[in-house]
């Protein structure tokens, strides 16, 4: 993924989230390593991937 792709991705969650103050942290962004954050009395998890020749975030 490019630096673009990264920034995309945290805008997209973020959009979703923010009003909620929860990003993604910039460590397992840049790394592209899975993770979990508190979300309300749970947790919400979120991974990155590959299928065919795409790269994929998923939470």
């Amino acid at each position: 993924m490019t630096k673009k792709s990264l920034e995309k991705i945290q805008e997209v969650f973020t959009g979703n989230y923010g009003h909620l103050h929860l990003t993604i942290p910039e460590n397992d962004l840049a790394n592209r390593r899975k993770g979990s954050m508190p979300y309300g009395s749970g947790r919400l998890f979120y991974i990155f991937g590959e299928e065919g020749d795409r790269e994929f975030f998923e939470y």
